[in-house]
């Protein structure tokens, strides 16, 4: 069974909370996809002894309702920046700790600029290839941000390769340098038939700005599916890994997943090895 986002965690604990036995019923009118995996968690929680059942639902409740989440630090600062935009100095001082806040309201407003953030795992950043997409979600922002882009140029020279040397020389050009002699690499490399067409099938419609962005679109869609089956919040918590506009970029090829597929993940996974 799928791991469940913030959101679906949420609507469980209160589902439970407020129906008791009657939550499977309640989370059953959501939609197909989500509520089979919320409705197996409320049946979890309410197999549990009643004790129990108790201790499990404040611990949620708190990790839910708390002011920051956890692992804050771990998310790149862009994103809370984008959160405190037009806020003055004085808020930013309450939010984090300045003298003379008071703990309500350094509370709500922490909830009100912050709470749109997702916890982040714990850990330190995986100094080799990290063993999951929960790692993933802890490697450094510029090592992880280089990776997508090395698995889109890899993807990008598959798909070039159908239309042959004209069409990766081109693309090479508009990269630069190191990207395009890279490129033009990448796309001498042997490859079956099947592997190009799926690659030129992926990046089809493939619309991007500059060269560094066409790369980086292209490796997250390539890795976008592994990021849907893995569920959860980890496609936020990777996208919030990285600096704010290129975790948008993610999130946005992960909302046009329509078939996941975990194996998807070994495309980056080799490269941050």
């Amino acid at each position: 069974m799928r791991r469940l986002s913030t959101e679906e965690r949420a609507t469980v604990l209160a589902a439970v909370l407020a129906a008791g036995p009657r939550a499977p019923e309640v989370l059953a009118r959501l939609a197909p996809a989500t509520a089979e995996a919320c409705i197996a968690e409320a049946r979890r929680l309410l197999a549990l002894p009643s004790e129990e059942r108790a201790r499990a639902a404040v611990a949620e409740a708190r990790a839910l309702c708390a002011d920051v989440p956890a692992g804050l630090a771990r998310v790149h600062e862009t994103w809370i920046e984008a959160a405190l935009a037009g806020e003055g100095e004085p808020v930013r001082r309450a939010l984090f700790g300045g003298p003379g806040a008071i703990d309500p309201v350094r509370a709500w407003l922490r909830r009100r600029c912050l709470g749109q953030l997702v916890a982040m795992p714990e850990g330190p950043p995986p100094s080799g290839r990290p063993a999951g997409a929960d790692e993933v979600a802890l490697v450094e922002p510029a090592r992880l941000a280089a990776g997508l882009e090395r698995v889109g140029r890899r993807r990008l020279a598959l798909a070039l390769s159908a239309a042959g040397p004209g069409a990766v020389a081109a693309l090479a050009a508009r990269l630069g340098a190191e990207h395009g002699r890279a490129l033009a690499e990448d796309a001498a490399r042997a490859a079956s038939r099947d592997e190009v067409r799926a690659a030129v099938k992926e990046l089809a419609d493939l619309v991007a700005g500059d060269a560094s962005l066409l790369l980086f679109r292209a490796g997250a869609r390539a890795v976008a599916p592994a990021l849907v089956a893995a569920g959860g919040d980890v496609p936020r918590q990777i996208a919030q890994r990285l600096p704010r506009d290129r975790g948008l970029l993610l999130l946005d090829e992960v909302a046009r997943v329509e078939t996941p597929d975990a194996s998807r993940l070994e495309l980056l996974l080799e490269l941050l090895a």
